[in-house]
């Protein structure tokens, strides 16, 4: 880390490309783990607006670079490590991606950039907003506040269905 600030074009690059990349790997680390576990994926919505258009499960909507979701069902049965396990997934896939990275540049199979250092950057604060547990002002809450819910209170108390319904409403408009 140099500790330079990052130029217009890089911040850029970090919000309009690296984000919805990011959020893809997070939403896809979910998905994995619910797969794992025997649920199911049913839809992975990149952001939020009006919807773009369709591939298979994937969705990506007008505001593409903002944040996304998971459509999971997931097996009743679960155990509490099991569904902790799936909320975290996607900062767990952000993590190995990281890792995968910053192998590769100490390698040489990759160059080390200023581009590259943008892509991890995004990451890192991604995955540490989605650990803190927060209701966001649309009322969502983050992966770290559903795995809080799971383990005060046995299970999250919407977890699944509060993500349901978020995209079934963002649907109609």
């Amino acid at each position: 880390m140099s500790g330079r600030l990052m130029s217009p074009y890089e911040i850029m690059f970090g919000i309009f490309i690296c984000q919805p990349v990011i959020v893809l790997i997070h939403e896809l680390g979910h998905a994995f783990f619910c797969f794992i576990f025997g649920g199911k994926t049913t839809k992975i919505v990149i952001d939020s607006g009006k919807k773009l258009f369709n591939i298979g499960i994937f969705e990506i909507r007008r505001w593409y670079y903002w944040y996304g979701r998971s459509m999971l069902d997931i097996p009743d049965d679960i155990s509490k490590l099991k569904n902790v396990i799936i909320l975290l997934g996607g900062v767990i896939f952000q993590f190995i991606t990281g890792i995968i990275l910053l192998q590769l540049i100490k390698l040489g199979i990759i160059e080390n950039s200023n581009w590259m250092n943008v892509f991890l950057n995004f990451s890192f604060y991604i995955a540490m907003f989605a650990i803190v547990p927060v209701t966001y002002p649309n009322g969502s809450n983050s992966d770290g506040k559903y795995v809080y819910q799971i383990i005060k209170c046995g299970k999250s108390q919407s977890f699944g269905n509060e993500v349901r319904s978020e995209i079934l409403e963002s649907d109609k408009k």
